[in-house]
């Protein structure tokens, strides 16, 4: 259940997998066109379903994956728009050993991009607990992560500081993951579902994925601290205030088998293998899972989308001279089939499928199961389409900072289309820039209030089906909107000093903290609550009582928030001019 960054940052992320697992009546076979529209895929016509075996409960979260149209929707939808930033939190403080708490927003999309991937596999969704019962604990684990710089299921024993008895439970019930610089989406994916990395073989256990696809889990919580995650999985252990039996739901739908990638349509991008890495060449990690069957004999084998076989390696569960094997979750052995990364993916419109074969499964109602995974891009539209451009995040940075995330548009078109950057100043002449011709743009220099106000950008793209224009961008910046004002009081009165911070409507700014300096000797000191100083670390400084001793004193507020970036995490500093003086008589 444990896994860090290994890989290059270059989130390579590419798919494959199609689960034929019908909505309704799961007895039936599948309607024309999706039968139709797979089969076009290739000349093989075999595609079987992970049968359920038990009814389809009244969930939307299940995929048709017959359907490339429904699979690039519910990807469109649940997944690609989640790319965006990271889970964030309030109030943690490592140091003091203070959990904080999950921001809400910036943890559901990891919820939502993981319930897709269940629905890949016809699985019910997973709850976000509401009622406090299990978040004290996930929050603690990520905190006793982010706290000591890395990860383990037993921080007290290995001595980690800050390992309370919440972060001790928490961590013993949850997947971890150091997933700094990753996007909510790539956090469900790379770090609980798909990560893989030769330096680390105990990911051959595949027990991130195997928790995260336990069919009947019904009620998770998810920590976030400094780019360290929890998310609570079904170990058969209650929480303090929460029966075991709430986290599970015995009458979700649960597969015969399953696989990942899943049968069926399969988008590209949920594909982790990234070639080279800093410990050599990368794998990909395919498994097959059956339900209270025995995999230990099993042969697999793959048909690449020549007829080619495969050169795999396979590792059976308990397989003896091998020390990390797929381990038993949620009473589904799995076989795990390793092979070299996948180099050659599907371009536009074009399907790429490859068939799996296992054979010799014991306890099973088949001994062969046979399936096929087809991978497919679903940025691309089925269609001939022109294109369509939506803005991905707001840009942001702090005043005399760089702009360190791109400016990223979404562009949706076939063909594809040619791309032009353009840049305007006080509602001027557009004008191009040369060499930005991708989906994304970095301006670059140092962002001031007059910059951010005044300097515009948008994105054309052009095909032979159209063109289109973004809407207009600035780059958002943070800081202090109005400056602190000088005051004139008589002794012994009460004054306040205050300055507005811009605060961040999207969360991309977190953490924020607030110090007020007085100037002493021509010296920026930092003031504390004292008495007579008060509300030091708030956005409004009080004096309880003014004393002659204040006259001509200066004031400023200094203001810190946390920015994420590509490459970690940063500190955007604000501050206010200085100029606010106290004038005594």
């Amino acid at each position: 259940m444990r896994r860090a960054l290994d890989t290059k940052l270059t989130p390579v992320l590419a798919v494959i997998s199609i689960v034929c697992i019908f909505v309704a009546c799961l007895t039936e076979a599948p309607s024309a066109n999706n039968a139709a529209e797979l089969n076009m895929a290739s000349t093989h016509n075999k595609v079987h379903s992970a049968e359920l075996t038990q009814p389809a409960a009244p969930d939307n979260n299940i995929i048709d994956t017959t359907s490339k149209s429904e699979v690039r929707q519910a990807y469109l939808a649940r997944y690609e728009k989640n790319m965006v930033r990271p889970a964030m939190s309030v109030g943690v403080d490592a140091e003091t050993c203070t959990p904080g708490q999950a921001v809400t927003d910036g943890i559901l999309p990891i919820m939502e991009a993981w319930n897709f991937m269940r629905g890949l596999n016809g699985l019910n969704a997973v709850a976000l607990d509401t009622s406090g019962a299990i978040a004290p604990y996930t929050q603690a684990a990520a905190m006793v992560s982010a706290r000591n710089g890395k990860l383990s299921h037993y921080p007290a024993v290995e001595g980690f500081a800050c390992a309370t008895d919440d972060a001790v439970r928490g961590a013993r019930h949850s997947n971890l993951a150091q997933s700094v610089s990753q996007t909510s989406a790539e956090t469900a994916l790379w770090y609980y579902m798909d990560y893989s990395d030769r330096k680390y073989p105990t990911n051959d256990q595949l027990g991130h994925r195997l928790f995260m696809m336990d069919p009947q889990l019904s009620l998770t919580s998810v920590g976030a601290a400094a780019g360290y995650t929890a998310i609570s999985v079904r170990t058969g252990e209650a929480y303090p205030g929460l029966a075991a039996e709430a986290m599970h739901n015995p009458q979700a739908p649960s597969p015969e088998w399953m696989s990942w990638p899943s049968a069926g349509f399969f988008p590209k991008q949920l594909l982790t293998s990234v070639g080279e890495t800093q410990s050599g060449m990368d794998v990909e990690r395919w498994s097959f899972s059956v339900l209270n069957a025995d995999l230990s004999t099993a042969k697999a084998t793959i048909i690449d989308p020549n007829g080619h076989p495969v050169p795999l390696n396979t590792i059976h569960p308990g397989e003896r001279g091998i020390t990390f094997t797929p381990r038993a979750i949620a009473d589904y052995s799995t076989l795990l089939m390793k092979f070299p990364t996948i180099e050659r993916l599907p371009v536009g419109q074009e399907n790429l499928v490859y068939t799996v074969k296992i054979e010799g499964v014991k306890h099973a109602p088949k001994s062969t199961y046979e399936y096929q995974v087809a991978l497919f891009d679903p940025l691309t539209p089925l269609e001939k389409t022109a294109p369509q451009i939506r803005l991905m995040e707001q840009p942001l940075t702090g005043v005399g900072y760089k702009l360190v995330n791109p400016i990223r548009m979404q562009v949706s078109a076939w063909p594809v289309p040619k791309y032009q950057w353009q840049e305007r100043d006080h509602a001027g002449t557009w004008r191009d820039i040369p060499g930005a011709n991708q989906e994304t743009y970095t301006p670059d220099g140092i962002w001031s209030w007059d910059r951010s106000k005044n300097t515009e950008y948008r994105l054309i793209a052009i095909s032979s089906e159209g063109t289109a224009t973004s809407e207009p961008v600035r780059v958002a910046v943070q800081g202090l909107k109005n400056m602190p004002s000088s005051a004139t009081v008589p002794v012994g009165s009460r004054v306040s000093f205050e300055a507005a911070p811009i605060m961040d409507p999207d969360g991309s700014l977190f953490d924020t903290t607030y110090e007020w300096q007085v100037k002493r000797a021509g010296i920026w000191q930092r003031i504390f609550d004292d008495g007579h100083f008060e509300d030091t670390d708030t956005n409004r400084l009080s004096i309880s009582r003014v004393t002659l001793a204040d006259q001509g004193l200066q004031f400023r507020l200094v203001v810190r928030s946390k920015i994420f970036k590509l490459s970690g995490y940063d500190v955007v500093v604000s501050w206010s001019d200085g100029n606010a003086k106290l004038t005594v008589y």
